[in-house]
């Protein structure tokens, strides 16, 4: 059986400001009514279970409001998996998916696509685009090589550049 909005809506309040389900019933001893449903799975993302079946708080959200499960990949605008508000929340491509990444682990110059070249002595910054890379720069100074990266990302990637969490 499909979860259908108007069994979600049975079983859950969703706040759109704030992006919480809150528990309208009990269903077990540990589905109490007044409790807020979700725990965090091993990728960072919000999830609970419905009628025994486990889903993703975000898509949820999308089926409590629009009445119908998203078609593809959902997006984080601000990155953050936990942050369920409709507002932050959108359907897109996997290229549209993969430019709002946060930035790498492995990162060490702390700016998103920015990195120390040994071979110059200068900060290199490159982006990604359609599968290629292009290089935006090279840069004696790494503030200097942060702002045409981000000028770049803004000019390339438009309303899906993201700076990697970064303030730069």
């Amino acid at each position: 059986m499909t979860l259908t909005q108007s069994r979600l809506k049975e079983l859950f309040h969703y706040n759109s400001y704030t992006g919480v389900f809150t528990r309208i019933k009990s269903t077990s001893s540990r589905a109490i009514k007044g409790d807020i449903a979700g725990t965090t799975n091993s990728h960072g993302y919000l999830r609970f279970c419905v009628d025994g079946v486990v889903y993703l708080s975000h898509r949820l959200a999308w089926l409590y409001v629009y009445g119908e499960f998203p078609e593809g990949i959902m997006d984080h605008i601000n990155g953050d998996r936990k942050d369920n508000r409709i507002a932050n929340l959108r359907i897109v491509s996997l290229r549209q998916n993969a430019l709002n990444r946060k930035i790498q682990s492995t990162n060490t110059s702390g700016i998103k696509r920015v990195s120390w070249c040994k071979k110059s002595n200068k900060w290199k910054a490159s982006i990604m685009y359609e599968g290629k890379h292009i290089n935006v720069g090279s840069f004696s100074d790494k503030q200097e090589a942060a702002e045409a990266i981000k000028k770049a990302r803004a000019e390339i990637h438009g309303e899906f550049a993201n700076d990697g969490g970064n303030a730069q």
